[in-house]
């Protein structure tokens, strides 16, 4: 070693006043609609008397839309609204041959035959006019002739036109009512009320179908609320949730709401929401933009969108980009999940379809159906006339432009507006879901799979859509450490998940990873907890991109090298001790990002990092250029060991 004189040496230290690192994190925010739920309101609503009804909406919140949608199979926390009759009446039989002989003024006779076939203690026989006009209760049937009653008539008499009438609320299970089916003719649901027709009927075995004489009138619905549509709110915890919407709103039918729940449920941190605005109900891509606009305004990061819509995520993919150029200053990243694909179209579409009198051959005059792999097993997918519409499989092609079904519509069509479709391998619907999170190809993109996520609600495990596991990721992304990766972290709340352990096999599930694809997955199916299989972004160009820690990682040191200079501008001017001040800052924000922010197993936010260069913009003399050269931690991904056996 070279020669040191001996003597005192000092070497002088300025270190900047730094925020700690618990001061500052990357925020969470949950974008999507919020409703409050009601399930079979009354509260005086209104009832029906076999008359036209109109009914409105019962306790409805002030400001808020009703979602009229009708019922939508494909999704899942799907909430139209439902009509049901509590208590209904309804007229058994009518007649005008009713008879009250003295002395026996408790016993009511008839005697057509089988007149009392099939009344029940309990009936009501109801007298509209005459002497004995009133309503009596059946308390025995003495025979198919005679009814004992429990009130006393007020005199003999023949002829006696009357009506019996049976409320069966007790026909079904308790908190179960008769349902008015939307779709009933007559019966109308807009924004403002339920209409109901005059002379609605029901099935009562073995009277058949009977008319409706009265009941009270129970509606279920949502509505959307508002007033969190216009700003980002932060909940530090779920009391504060359950405070601001009511604890028993805290359910998938309001998907903000429960998805804030399910962050908060996985963060000691706050998260944050807000809600889409009133054009979701029409419009839902435009009300989601309209939230992207407010969330321009916002130094918010990691958004979940609580929507499967692949259009919804082309608009996040164009915010979370446009927002974390420099210039804009707002890095951010956005979260989605979409739907299984199953199924694809092979042929179509096709809008001059013929069939036979028989239904079995469908004819397509400007068809290849050959030529395009149209095979045996494939199924024809028929959309107009509507009466036909369906699934109908290929049983053989016969020709370029004609095809066999093993199931048709049974009659002769034309017009037949159909696609030929395929179902899909499983390995084709891993390479599916692959290619779309390939589309993106952006490491500000994570997909998060399965499409279906269960969940406890209540006192029962539901299936429900994957977006709520965009929350977990979201909350994670607030409450660790940013360096912190997410790989085989284990998630709470969620019991299980479909469409992915014991659905796809292991090499199905790498095709989905290899696209850019976060899958959760479970050791032992709705038993053990939800993990994260590899914390992919949709960018797997390099390994730099696709780990989404790194993403998040450098986005923070961003943030944080950001407003630790935030102090200069506009408060120095550019001569020399604006540059040893300028140094001494970033001296101390690199001791920080890498010796304050150390934590077991995976060190600080940065391994190292310089300041390689600090010095006057030559071609905007009011600025200052620095460079940075910075060592982030990179995810331990793979250990390979070798035994070497002597």
């Amino acid at each position: 070693m070279a020669y040191r004189q001996p003597g005192v040496t000092v070497t002088e230290e300025f270190a900047f006043a730094l925020p700690a690192l618990a001061a500052f994190s990357l925020p969470n925010v949950i974008v999507g609609p919020v409703f409050t739920v009601l399930a079979n309101q009354s509260g005086g609503a209104g009832s029906y008397s076999g008359g036209p009804a109109t009914i409105p909406y019962p306790n409805k919140p002030l400001g808020s839309y009703v979602d009229t949608r009708p019922l939508d199979a494909n999704d899942l926390i799907s909430y139209p609204v439902v009509i049901n009759l509590k208590d209904p009446i309804v007229q058994l039989k009518t007649s005008s041959a009713g008879a009250v002989n003295s002395p026996n003024f408790t016993t009511f006779t008839d005697a057509t035959v089988g007149a009392f076939a099939d009344i029940n203690p309990g009936d009501i026989i109801f007298i509209a006019t005459g002497t004995n006009a009133g309503t009596y209760t059946v308390r025995f049937v003495t025979d198919d002739n005679n009814l004992q009653i429990n009130e006393t008539f007020a005199a003999a008499g023949t002829g006696i036109s009357y009506v019996i009438e049976r409320n069966i609320q007790s026909s079904f299970p308790a908190g179960s009512y008769l349902n008015i089916p939307t779709s009933t003719p007559g019966v109308a649901v807009n924004a403002v009320n339920v209409q109901l027709p005059a002379g609605l009927t029901t099935t009562v075995a073995p009277f058949g179908s009977v008319p409706i004489e009265s009941a009270e009138v129970l509606i279920s619905y949502r509505a959307q609320r508002i007033e969190k549509s216009n700003d980002v709110y932060e909940y530090a915890n779920t009391q504060a949730l359950e405070a601001d919407f009511g604890a028993d709103q805290i359910v998938p039918e309001s998907p903000a709401v429960f998805g804030a729940f399910l962050a908060l449920s996985n963060s000691v941190t706050p998260t944050n929401l807000i809600a889409l605005n009133s054009n979701y109900l029409s419009n839902e891509l435009l009300a989601y933009d309209d939230a992207f606009t407010t969330l321009a305004l916002n130094d918010v990061y990691a958004i979940s969108v609580m929507t499967q819509s692949t259009s919804v995520h082309g608009a996040l993919k164009s915010h979370v980009d446009g927002l974390s150029q420099p210039d804009k200053k707002l890095e951010r990243v956005g979260i989605i999940n979409r739907q299984l694909v199953t199924t694809q179209v092979v042929d179509g579409p096709f809008s001059n379809g013929t069939t036979d009198v028989t239904g079995f051959l469908l004819d397509e005059a400007g068809a290849t159906f050959l030529t395009d792999g149209v095979v045996p097993g494939d199924f024809v997918t028929i959309t107009l006339p509507a009466p036909n519409a369906g699934n109908y499989t290929i049983a053989a092609v016969n020709s370029q432009t004609e095809l066999q079904l093993a199931t048709a519509p049974g009659i002769s069509l034309t017009g037949v507006h159909f696609t030929v479709n395929q179902n899909l391998t499983k390995p084709e619907q891993a390479s599916v879901i692959a290619a779309y999170a390939h589309s993106f190809a952006d490491s500000r993109l994570v997909l998060t799979w399965p499409d279906i996520v269960k969940i406890p609600v209540g006192n029962a495990i539901r299936q429900l859509p994957g977006y709520f596991l965009n929350c977990a990721v979201g909350a994670l992304t607030t409450g660790l450490p940013t360096q912190q990766g997410l790989t085989n972290l284990s998630v709470a709340v969620y019991s299980g998940v479909v469409h992915s352990t014991k659905y796809f096999s292991n090499d199905d599930l790498n095709t989905i990873a290899g696209g850019g694809v976060m899958v959760f997955v479970q050791d032992i199916l709705d038993q053990t907890p939800l993990f994260v299989r590899h914390q992919l972004t949709t960018d797997t160009s390099s390994v730099l991109f696709q780990e989404y820690s790194v993403t998040k990682n450098v986005d923070f040191v961003a943030k944080f090298i950001r407003i630790n200079h935030a102090q200069f501008i506009g408060q120095y001017n550019i001569v020399p001790q604006t540059f040893d001040d300028l140094k001494t800052n970033a001296k101390g924000i690199i001791n920080f990002l890498v010796e304050g922010t150390k934590r077991p197993k995976i060190g600080g936010v940065l391994v190292s990092a310089t300041l390689a260069n600090v010095s006057q913009n030559e071609s905007e003399l009011d600025g200052i250029v620095e460079t940075w050269d910075i060592t982030v931690p990179i995810p331990l991904n793979y250990l390979d060991i070798t035994l070497v056996i002597s």
